[in-house]
């Protein structure tokens, strides 16, 4: 629900966790997903909040 609500404020929606994660994260909404074992998370760049660790929400002006 989370993702869905940030969507609908403009926030850009980045899922976060492992391959079976993925198309449930972008089901619900994200608009990227970064794999925790695969992915460098330091390429996700500045974001402005993280949610229960798997949400990552990026808020563009």
């Amino acid at each position: 629900m989370v993702t869905q609500l940030a969507r609908e404020a403009g926030a850009y929606v980045i899922g976060t966790g492992r391959a079976a994660d993925r198309r449930t994260a972008l089901d619900f909404g994200a608009q990227e997903f970064v794999h925790i074992q695969n992915d460098s998370l330091e390429d996700v760049g500045r974001v402005d909040l993280v949610f229960e660790g798997k949400t990552i929400i990026r808020v563009r002006p």
